[in-house]
């Protein structure tokens, strides 16, 4: 679809690059985390979404979808949407570019979320559901 929406771009009044496929261990990828702001994943199933460990490891808000996984890590600290709801995605994209504060009440929200997968936090919790 990368013709397709490539078009849709041109039409765009927001600049939009597309990077193609990044390594998530690269630095690119790093640095587009750290810069961003907000994170979207408009997925249909996850079984773990560790893209989205990422980036609110990065202070980013999550929108993302309320498909199994994703929904889960992001609990109430962000945004979900029905998969494929295009027009609900575009509101709460624009509800949170003009809304500042909502903006860093979610980004909060995602760096105090994040703190669950901290190995140290995930191991215990095995080693008490074990023992």
């Amino acid at each position: 679809m990368m013709a397709e929406l490539k078009k849709l771009a041109e039409k765009s009044k927001t600049k939009i690059i597309f990077h193609g496929w990044l390594d998530n261990n690269g630095e690119e990828y790093k640095n587009l985390l750290e810069q961003s702001v907000i994170f979207v994943l408009m997925s249909k199933m996850e079984s773990f979404g560790m893209v989205i460990v990422e980036a609110m490891c990065a202070g980013c808000a999550i929108i993302t979808t309320k498909a199994s996984g994703c929904a889960q890590i992001v609990e109430n600290n962000g945004i979900l949407v029905n998969t494929e709801d295009s027009i609900n995605l575009k509101i709460n994209i624009n509800k949170l570019i003009s809304d500042k504060n909502e903006l860093r009440q979610f980004q909060i929200a995602s760096l105090k979320n994040v703190k669950k997968y901290n190995w140290g936090i995930v191991i215990k919790g095995y080693i008490v559901n074990i023992l």
